[in-house]
């Protein structure tokens, strides 16, 4: 069983000391990070209870991926693929278009709803680190071109860059440089600015509960148990 790689210079108890007051007070952005900081530890029963608390709010959706992340690290693959599985449901009743549309617009605006490939490329190889981004999302099959074009997007500080660049280096199995980026989106803050929107408001949330079977807040008790395994 693989363990979740420390970042160069960086320190995950000092990470959990400037995370935890915030957590604390119930800052769901502080929530996901510090269980971040406690998966950089391998800690993962400290960083279960931050997931299970993530479940309740707009980040319901990062709190069931850490809890799939932490089941897989314990080597309980079904409970991981379950949690992975809630998280895709609640994924596909977030807005449709949202928060991507937001992410794409710059590179939409200008290269069209549906670029040219090619004049992307020309514009990437001349050194447009706008168009390096837009090269490398079209690029995410091929983590390891993916990489070469997101990474100066990235190192800017662009929000799809660095998300996109986590994705890839994941898929390529880069965990080292994985962990730096997610660490990266976590103190920007990318990483609850995009994430937060992937679960709908806990009312609508809720709603869509009651009208799939009937019951308010029906599996409210078995999210925060975790799936039977």
């Amino acid at each position: 069983m693989s363990s979740v790689p420390i970042p160069q210079g960086v320190d995950p108890d000092a990470l959990v000391r400037e995370w935890t007051p915030g957590a604390e007070a119930g800052d769901t952005a502080a929530m996901s990070a510090l269980c971040a900081a406690y998966l950089m530890k391998q800690d993962w029963e400290a960083a279960e209870p931050w997931a299970r608390r993530l479940l309740d709010g707009r980040l319901s959706v990062v709190g069931m991926r850490y809890l799939a992340e932490i089941e897989d690290k314990r080597g309980d693959q079904a409970a991981a693929q379950e949690w992975n599985h809630r998280a895709d449901e609640a994924q596909s009743r977030m807005p449709a278009g949202f928060p991507m549309e937001r992410l794409v617009g710059a590179i939409v605006e200008r290269f069209g709803e549906e670029p040219d490939p090619e004049a992307v490329r020309a514009a990437a190889e001349a050194g447009d680190v706008m168009a390096m981004t837009a090269l490398g999302t079209m690029l995410l099959r091929d983590p390891p071109q993916a990489v070469r074009w997101l990474t100066p997007g990235a190192e800017a500080g662009d929000t799809l860059a660095i998300i996109g660049l986590y994705s890839a280096l994941t898929a390529q199995g880069d965990d080292a440089g994985a962990a730096r980026w997610l660490h990266v989106a976590t103190e920007s803050g990318a990483l609850s600015d995009v994430l937060s929107d992937f679960a709908p408001p806990i009312a609508d949330h809720d709603k869509t509960r009651d009208r799939k079977d009937g019951t308010p807040h029906a599996r409210a008790e078995e999210d925060k148990t975790g799936p039977n395994t």
